[in-house]
């Protein structure tokens, strides 16, 4: 057999990339590629497979023909054995499963399958009986790990692409029909998030094995049950108990929470580089709720720069007039506490200098949620439309924004804050009382036979 020739990046053809885990050139401009190549990066730092392990375009004998799978995962660098395949689709065609539980098949020593495209994700297993089946927890084998209990905090990982677990996520529930309503869907998958938060949070302060995860030889039952007791847990803890009523529960199908659990138990969400409930806010509220409002999130290591950018000090008081979730919020807040882990210093100092508000009452819920798990502290969050004249909000923005000693809105040492500018007709602003109050809140017109 002839030796492999390697090119060097310099070398490859024109508009050729270097596969992110072989070094060999692929084309990315695909949709397809795209997808490997995310996906390649989830295997490495995801689930801590070396780039050695992996392959790209393996051969799978087939009878007489060969057939050539997106990816395969070996035993070991030296590539062995393959135990496990992985083909990728721009989106989900609907021939996938058939082709790659036939490369399974074919291949004696492959343990388990991934299905993924952009938004969705099937995982196959070859049982005790040697058959290829859809696996119903859907547990992706981490590297070198005899099972896949998580023992403690320090073995979680920050998510690689939680856009793309999300969009996971939230394609199953669709296909299932667990709530068609994008809404209704948001809200039970940021319950479900902000009991993976609540869980890692005890897990770190208590030194524990973390409870949000699927144990070996568990039942779905057992599962679901365990994550709905997290949950009664959060409504009862003195955090949240204006955040979520006594009457809530989670509303999904103890196959779903499984599903949600095990796309979500190998990661810490607290140190993902996203605005983990923006991010989730984004995907599961859809564009009825999202995009079309003009609501984006900015990522966590923009905020961070930009809070580092003004210098936030430990004195300052910080406002975010269309705050979102809090992530500007948050960032400012760990600028002032530095690192305290007082949780009590968090609150005082959450109370006393970090304010924010948006126009979105689910978004105002959200960020008092989050500010309250993250930053140990609600802080001053309050619904109301930052364009508009004071004398319009309510009477909790006011009361928590207006100085009672003149009536006038507090003055801030800094303001940071992404409000939802842009041209799209969801997004302008065509309130004229509220242009008038801006001096760029005009067009300017040319009159007909002026000079300038």
């Amino acid at each position: 057999m002839s030796e492999e020739i390697k090119l060097s990046p310099a070398n490859y053809p024109t508009g050729k990339s270097a596969d992110f885990a072989t070094g060999k050139p692929v084309n990315i401009s695909k949709p397809e590629e795209k997808v490997r190549q995310e996906y390649e990066k989830i295997l490495v730092n995801d689930y801590e497979y070396e780039k050695e392990q992996l392959d790209i375009e393996v051969r799978i004998k087939m009878g007489s023909s060969t057939k050539y799978a997106d990816i395969g995962i070996y035993n070991n660098a030296k590539k062995e054995k393959i135990i496990g395949l992985v083909e990728t689709k721009a989106k989900d065609k609907g021939d996938g499963e058939a082709q790659l539980t036939s490369y399974m098949s074919a291949t004696n020593t492959c343990k388990f399958g991934i299905l993924v495209s952009d938004d969705t994700l099937t995982v196959f297993i070859r049982n005790n009986k040697n058959e290829i089946e859809k696996s119903r927890k859907a547990v992706i084998p981490t590297a070198g790990r005899i099972n896949n209990v998580i023992d403690n905090y320090s073995q979680l990982k920050p998510a690689t692409n939680l856009k793309m677990i999300f969009k996971n996520i939230n394609s199953h529930l669709r296909t299932e029909g667990q709530h068609a309503a994008a809404v209704t869907r948001g809200n039970q998958i940021l319950k479900m998030i902000f009991c993976k938060l609540l869980d890692e949070t005890e897990a770190k302060e208590e030194n524990r094995v973390p409870q949000f995860q699927i144990f070996d030889n568990e039942e779905t039952e057992e599962t679901a049950t365990r994550i709905r007791e997290l949950f009664k847990g959060l409504k009862d803890h003195h955090r949240f108990g204006e955040i979520f009523k006594s009457s809530e529960f989670i509303e999904l199908a103890d196959d779903i929470i499984e599903y949600i659990v095990a796309r979500l138990q190998t990661y810490t969400l607290f140190d993902t580089d996203n605005d983990v409930v923006g991010e989730a806010f984004q995907i599961f509220a859809e564009k009825q709720h999202a995009g079309e409002s003009g609501q984006f999130f900015t990522p966590r290591p923009l905020v961070n720069a930009l809070v580092k950018m003004v210098h936030v000090g430990k004195k300052d008081t910080v406002i975010d007039t269309a705050c979102g979730s809090g992530g500007f919020l948050l960032s400012a807040l760990e600028a002032i506490t530095g690192n305290s882990n007082d949780a009590l210093t968090k609150r005082d100092k959450a109370e006393a200098q970090i304010f924010g508000i948006d126009v979105d009452p689910r978004l105002v819920t959200l960020g008092k949620a989050y500010m309250s798990m993250m930053g140990d502290g609600k802080c001053n969050i309050a619904e109301a439309n930052s364009l508009k004249k004071e004398s319009k909000w309510g009477s909790t923005a006011k009361g928590i924004l207006i100085d009672k000693d003149n009536d006038e809105i507090k003055k801030f040492d800094k303001i940071l804050s992404n409000p939802p500018f842009g041209t799209k007709k969801e997004v302008q602003i065509k309130d004229k009382e509220t242009l008038k109050l801006y001096d760029l809140g005009h067009k300017w017109k040319k009159n007909k036979g002026a000079d300038k």
